[in-house]
């Protein structure tokens, strides 16, 4: 997760990872004008590049959903140990 949270954080979200390590909190969307008219498609993106590289790494977790603007500045991705390597793919909203 470590890994995944520096990348993020090198793009611009602002990522934070919650105490129970079951979700990421992006504090900051790069692309957050874009990412209001047309969510499905950024939210989407984002989630997929945060699964591709989890998988990538091999990492014992998957991204499951990217839950868009929870709060003005805030989105939520879902993190799950039991979904790792199965291929699911969660949607973005």
């Amino acid at each position: 997760i470590a890994t995944v949270v520096r990348m993020l954080g090198d793009i611009g979200f602002a990522p934070e990872v919650s105490a129970d390590r079951s979700a990421i909190s992006l504090h900051r969307c790069p692309f957050r004008e874009l990412a209001v008219s047309h969510p499905d498609v950024v939210c989407g993106a984002h989630l997929g590049m945060i699964q591709g590289a989890l998988a990538e790494l091999g990492a014992p977790i998957s991204a499951t959903r990217l839950l868009p603007f929870v709060q003005p500045n805030l989105c939520i991705v879902t993190l799950d140990r039991s979904a790792a390597g199965t291929g699911r793919v969660g949607a973005a909203r």
